[in-house]
């Protein structure tokens, strides 16, 4: 489909030039050139880009009772890091990723962290500590964490990017 800026801006230049020279070759090499401009011009302004967008959830001294939803977002995106510090054991991360859902206890996590890359989970002067690093999803993530009893949990920090048109 032509552009009808770009048949605006060629109308406007072959109007600039007298109709006997248009067939010379100077004339001819000079509407070309300016075609290639205005085309790369509105080739640039008609494709939009993705950018990545870093978003920041920094929640302190919070009592879960049940279930909490940290994150919900439908776009493609990275998880650069997520980190849980509590006090107590009883609670379980649920991580969806496009659909794979994940839901492992702290206590699970913390016996077989040693073999997982991206995954963290430890106790460190009386704290458990969980950190979740480097996901990349498509489609969706959900990041949620579940407990049976209150909780409180000392820190929720949640760095993570989406890919977003500009």
């Amino acid at each position: 489909m032509i552009n009808k800026d770009l048949v605006e801006e060629i109308k406007r230049i072959v109007e600039l030039i007298p109709k006997k020279e248009l067939e010379k070759p100077p004339f001819m090499l000079l509407l070309v050139e300016e075609f290639a401009r205005i085309m790369s011009e509105l080739t640039q302004k008609q494709i939009p880009t993705i950018q990545p967008k870093t978003y920041i959830v920094d929640i302190k001294n919070f009592v879960i009772d049940k279930e909490y939803e940290i994150i919900n977002v439908n776009c493609a995106g990275h998880l650069k890091e997520l980190i849980i510090v509590s006090t107590n054991t009883n609670f379980s991360i649920n991580l969806v990723l496009d659909g794979i859902i994940l839901f492992e206890s702290l206590e699970n996590l913390m016996s077989i962290s040693e073999e997982l890359e991206s995954v963290d989970a430890y106790e460190k002067d009386g704290k458990y500590v969980l950190r979740i690093t480097d996901l990349k999803w498509v489609k969706n993530i959900i990041i949620s964490i579940k407990t049976t009893n209150p909780i409180q949990f000392e820190r929720i920090f949640v760095n993570y990017d989406l890919l977003v048109r500009t």
